[in-house]
């Protein structure tokens, strides 16, 4: 019995585990950790440049809690744990 070449880790049809977290993915995480759970979309924006020359501050997305401040806060001691105790 032969069985197929595994597929590249960039090929469009490997599932998204099989390539692994993105470093971004990875940034979201920890942030939602930090946030005590509220969660942020990423955003890439520094300023806007109005027609006329005047600046205006980006708009900053709306957070959402997908975490209990309490669990997050227990998964942000034990990731912080793991650094200082091994």
């Amino acid at each position: 019995m032969t069985t197929a070449p595994p597929l590249p880790a960039d090929s469009p049809n490997a599932a998204p585990a099989a390539r692994g977290p993105h470093p971004v993915e990875i940034a979201l995480l920890a942030s939602v950790f930090a946030r005590e759970g509220l969660y942020q979309p990423p955003h890439l924006v520094a300023q806007v440049v109005n027609p006329d020359g005047t600046v205006a501050p980006p708009a900053i997305p709306q957070q959402k809690r997908v975490l209990a401040r309490d669990v997050a806060a227990s998964v942000g001691d034990m990731m912080l744990a793991t650094t200082q105790e091994g």
